[in-house]
């Protein structure tokens, strides 16, 4: 299987922001087509073969990671982020 932007064409990858009192999704930043998908595997700790077509709970380091894409994720506001691929 290879692994590039042929595997991912189509996905959009965005952060979601959850609201950590009632679930309700309250923001959604989208990652630029040209996010490097090794790296991303790498920072969320997946194998290297893994197509990342789930929904990954995003971390501090993750966050730090992920801000120069999608700006700042501020994790003590009580929203709870999560990286996650969908059909564009």
């Amino acid at each position: 299987m290879t692994i590039g932007k042929e595997l991912v064409k189509g996905l959009i990858r965005a952060v979601h922001g959850y609201s950590a009192s009632d679930g309700e999704l309250v923001v959604v930043r989208e990652l630029p087509s040209g996010v490097d998908l090794s790296q991303l595997r790498n920072v969320f700790r997946l194998p290297t073969d893994d197509p990342m077509y789930e929904c990954y709970p995003v971390d501090a380091a993750q966050a730090e990671f992920l801000q120069q894409y999608v700006g700042r994720l501020d994790l003590n506001v009580g929203i709870e982020w999560f990286l996650e691929a969908y059909e564009g």
